[in-house]
């Protein structure tokens, strides 16, 4: 029994080096203007979970695919665009939509129309970052005013979109 607990010791020492695990080496690349990006300013940056790496700028969101960039800009004559082009703040809510905080105010990106929806009731605030809090439901645009985003179901056009609830 002896000498089968000693070969047994001995394997475990020899492979015991061998089978210490690393994790591998990380890979960063680096993106600037000559690969797309919009400018070199970047404000904010999140991940979504769809994978694709979301940058906010002084001159607009830029939507990275791993690929290539697609940029979101103001446009005065197009409601449907992003309410201005600095933009400080982006987060996901549970609902995987896009949540963006300009200096204008607070837009959700729509996903399959492409476009944006405000969220400013025509008032001009800076929303510099959004805060969800996954138990109250809620999430929180610091600004001028604190705004509540309910993140409730409305059966309307489409329902999976949150509406505001209230304005506190």
């Amino acid at each position: 029994m002896r000498p089968i607990l000693l070969f047994i010791w001995c394997l475990y020492l020899l492979f015991s080096g061998l089978s210490y695990s690393q994790t591998p080496a990380l890979k960063f690349k680096q993106l600037s203007t000559n690969e797309g990006l919009s400018q070199s300013h970047v404000v904010t940056i999140i991940k979504d979970s769809r994978g694709f790496m979301w940058f906010g700028t002084e001159d607009g969101l830029n939507k990275y695919d791993g690929y290539k960039f697609t940029h979101y800009k103001h446009d005065q004559n197009n409601k449907a665009t992003i309410n201005d082009n600095y933009v400080l703040a982006i987060t996901e809510d549970s609902y995987h939509n896009l949540w963006i905080g300009t200096e204008s105010g607070l837009d959700r990106f729509d996903r399959a129309s492409n476009t944006f929806i405000h969220y400013s009731n025509h008032l001009t605030f800076a929303v510099q970052s959004v805060f969800l809090d996954s138990k109250k439901g809620c999430g929180w645009a610091p600004a001028r005013v604190y705004i509540c985003l309910m993140l409730q179901m409305v059966h309307l056009k489409d329902s999976h979109m949150p509406r505001m609830a209230q304005t506190v």
